[in-house]
């Protein structure tokens, strides 16, 4: 199971085959580099996928990212809790 890839778009996985991502394995670096990198529709999108828990959990466990002001303020942005 994946998210609606058509939601992202090339150059937020420019250096992965998305295809090729384990979701459920990968659920912390996804988050982290939708946060970080996504847009509007990513994040929303990753929201719908992974729940407003786990991505909230997964951004609140970050403390030495070097986009973690990018990362809380989209937290801040796009999740109620």
């Amino acid at each position: 199971m994946h998210p609606d890839l058509s939601q992202f778009s090339s150059s937020v996985f420019w250096d992965l085959d998305i295809e090729k991502i384990d979701w459920n394995q990968h659920k912390n670096f996804v988050i982290r580099r939708i946060f970080g990198y996504g847009n509007e529709n990513e994040i929303k999108e990753i929201i719908r996928f992974y729940g407003e828990n786990d991505v909230a959990k997964v951004i609140d466990s970050c403390s030495n990212d070097k986009f973690l002001p990018q990362l809380k303020a989209n937290r801040k942005q796009y999740l109620n809790n």
